[in-house]
């Protein structure tokens, strides 16, 4: 039944330039020839989820937290330019990429515990130390997409909206194709729930080997040399 839905999408005149193609075997959008598979068949071995709280093993954590937060701010107590950059971000998704996992709508993970160890070092402040778990996708086939999470880093706040534009165009034409920047430090968006598998321990950020140029095996962690 699949494959036949597959075939009448990529030669049908009467089916509409977008739309989404469901059945027990395929989830995909018809693009005026094109079909999108928005899911990821290679799914990382390792995935690690960075949340500020203590989170028991087997607790289920459902996708859209982040944007949840984002959503959440008001005026009296905001973070106006982090709201900014993800409405901007969500904007050029839709325009480049309709058919990844939005970043207000998914989990995020990293796919090694030295890439989580860089990612929560980014959320460490003097109240707030961050914990990492081992995680698993409740839902394999879920959307998902790598995303460069170190391209968010690169904007420009002097000229805010521009650069932010520049950034989204950059972030999500690369997660649609899948080809991410040498050497950068991927995160992978899914709209599945996660399971808690494991909780991490994290290491002191100062013995910690530098990213490696594949970008997805990120090394390992070591400890002092107690002589």
């Amino acid at each position: 039944m699949g494959l036949m839905m597959i075939e009448l999408a990529m030669t049908h005149p009467s089916i509409p330039a977008r739309r989404r193609i469901g059945s027990t075997d395929y989830n995909v959008i018809y693009d005026g020839g094109i079909l999108f598979m928005p899911t990821n068949d290679a799914t990382p071995a390792e995935l690690r989820y960075v949340a500020p709280m203590f989170l028991e093993v087997g607790a289920i954590i459902p996708p859209g937290n982040f944007g949840k937060n984002i959503m959440a701010h008001t005026p009296e107590r905001m973070n106006g330019w982090m709201l900014a950059r993800e409405l901007i971000m969500e904007r050029v998704r839709l325009q480049v990429a309709p058919h990844l996992p939005s970043r207000l709508n998914c989990c995020f993970l990293f796919t090694s515990d030295v890439a989580a160890f860089h990612g929560a070092a980014d959320l460490t402040t003097g109240l707030l130390a961050p914990c990492i778990y081992k995680v698993e996708l409740v839902n394999p086939s879920a959307p998902s997409c790598f995303g460069d999470y170190d391209t968010v880093r690169t904007i420009d706040e002097k000229r805010f909206f521009e650069s932010v534009t520049q950034v989204a165009q950059q972030y999500w034409a690369s997660a649609s194709t899948g080809q991410l920047r040498e050497g950068c430090l991927p995160e992978f968006l899914t709209l599945s729930p996660v399971r808690v598998v494991q909780k991490i321990n994290i290491p002191s950020h100062d013995h910690l080997f530098p990213v490696t140029k594949s970008g997805h095996t990120l090394g390992s962690a070591t400890q002092p040399d107690p002589s």
